[in-house]
């Protein structure tokens, strides 16, 4: 990563969300950054928050997503950025800091899940 990189702002949004009472302790003493990933689930309208680190690999949270929706990746899942439809597969190796860095600077991850039926039911 640049110097350049490294020193850039990233925008915080602070956004209103229902944390579980038992883990309001544990979101609190956590010091690292991070970012707030939603993600829509076309499928069966669910829709997933979670905190992920700034050092994480955009992998983990990709694998994080298939454990909350309790799913197995399939050949035809899709995983796009909500805004403009772009594959989030595709940037798997990059770290959350650096993924946020290359869309707009905001820690607030949205993503849109399609299974391999296109959006219906598995």
């Amino acid at each position: 990563m640049s110097p350049t990189q490294e020193n850039e702002e990233i925008e915080v949004e602070f956004v209103d969300i229902e944390i579980p009472e038992e883990q309001i302790e544990i979101e609190s003493k956590k010091e690292k950054p991070r970012a707030l990933v939603v993600v829509d689930n076309l499928d069966d309208g669910e829709t997933i928050r979670f905190w992920a680190a700034f050092d994480l690999k955009i992998e983990r949270v990709i694998n994080r997503v298939y454990k909350r929706f309790d799913l197995e990746r399939q050949p035809g899942d899709r995983l796009v950025r909500r805004d403009d439809q772009k594959d989030v597969f595709a940037e798997a190796h990059l770290t959350v800091r650096k993924y946020i860095l290359e869309h707009g600077g905001k820690a607030r991850i949205h993503w849109e899940f399609s299974g391999d039926t296109g959006g219906a039911a598995r």
